[in-house]
């Protein structure tokens, strides 16, 4: 992975990502955002303003029962997952220009079942210096025996040029081209919540 992430977060080198490279950064997404989400939920309890939903057993088995492959072509992100990559100004100009490496914005995403109630997923947004990952996960599991609906609004139409979905890989998709038009430094909020369209409390 640090072939690939390096240069593109620590130096915002534009990069051409084939199938094999996204579909090893969006496991390496993925993994890294359930890390995340359970070191909080042990270390700030219930201290955060907002919370991401907990890695489900099944969640978390995918992840490690993949991770043991040894061929990069074998690694998949667990099912219903989705991944979208963009590019963020990391370089904070009123703090001698120095970046601000790692940024976490965790999110509930919720999906109507047939039934009349709803599947928590998590939607996370994770910057790591320029490059930005955003990822939606759920208990597939729970997901299918309850007939969840699929979770994919997609980016709004203001900001579709600058997020690109690298997982699933579509039918007919060739190499990815990254960076796309990069977010300004004070526009994180704008880019984790996609437009106020996730999160309408969030100003």
């Amino acid at each position: 992975m640090q072939p690939i992430l390096e240069p593109m977060a620590v130096r915002c080198e534009p990069a051409i990502l084939d199938l094999t490279s996204r579909r090893l950064l969006a496991m390496w997404a993925i993994k890294t955002v359930y890390l995340l989400e359970l070191a909080s939920r042990q270390r700030y309890p219930g201290v955060r303003a907002v919370e991401g939903c907990q890695p489900s057993k099944s969640e978390m088995g995918w992840l490690l029962a993949r991770l043991e492959q040894r061929s990069a072509k074998l690694i998949e992100p667990p099912p219903r997952s989705m991944v979208w990559l963009a590019c963020w100004d990391c370089k904070a100009p009123s703090v001698e220009n120095r970046a601000s490496m790692v940024h976490y914005a965790p999110s509930t995403a919720l999906l109507p079942t047939p039934g009349g109630g709803e599947v928590a997923g998590q939607f996370t947004t994770l910057a790591v210096g320029f490059a930005v990952f955003q990822v939606f996960t759920v208990d597939f599991v729970g997901a299918e025996h309850r007939e969840a609906v699929t979770w994919n609004p997609g980016p709004p139409r203001s900001l579709a040029d600058a997020i690109q979905l690298i997982w699933p890989c579509r039918l007919g998709v060739g190499d990815v081209a990254w960076p796309r038009p990069a977010f300004p430094h004070d526009s994180f909020d704008r880019l984790a919540n996609w437009d106020r369209k996730l999160r309408p409390e969030v100003a």
